[in-house]
């Protein structure tokens, strides 16, 4: 139920990728993108991936050469039936993937290269794999 409550909040927000049948459905071992309050259903998984937020983005501009190439930070929601877990997956940090039981998220690409003036200009690129 719980799920259910929040894609339809989030649909309600305009925030879900929607198709004709309802949202996005992305297959397993896939790469997928996702902007900021955009959300998908997993297919045959079992729960929803939303994209919250970019709470830390210290990555160098790509025309600037830096000692360091910073990391981003991509905050997401994994909606299931027995709850939502909160997940902070990183570019250059661990972790860059989490355990979602039986599967793995992993962070694959978060574009563009460094903090953007808008918030949804951010895309990261994720994928839900079997363990």
């Amino acid at each position: 139920m719980r799920i259910r409550t929040m894609a339809w909040s989030l649909g309600f927000a305009g925030c879900t990728l929607a198709g004709p049948s309802g949202p996005v459905r992305v297959p397993l071992d896939q790469d997928f993108t996702l902007r900021v309050g955009d959300s998908v259903e997993v297919a045959g998984a079992g729960f929803i991936v939303s994209f919250v937020s970019v709470p830390a983005d210290s990555r160098c501009p790509a025309t600037v050469q830096c000692v360091w190439q910073g990391d981003g930070a991509v905050a997401v929601l994994v909606g299931r039936s027995g709850g939502d877990t909160s997940l902070t997956l990183h570019t250059t940090l661990d972790p860059k993937l989490a355990s979602v039981a039986p599967y793995t998220l992993k962070l694959i690409d978060l574009a563009p290269g460094s903090a953007p003036s808008d918030v949804r200009e951010y895309a990261a690129t994720l994928r839900v794999a079997t363990q």
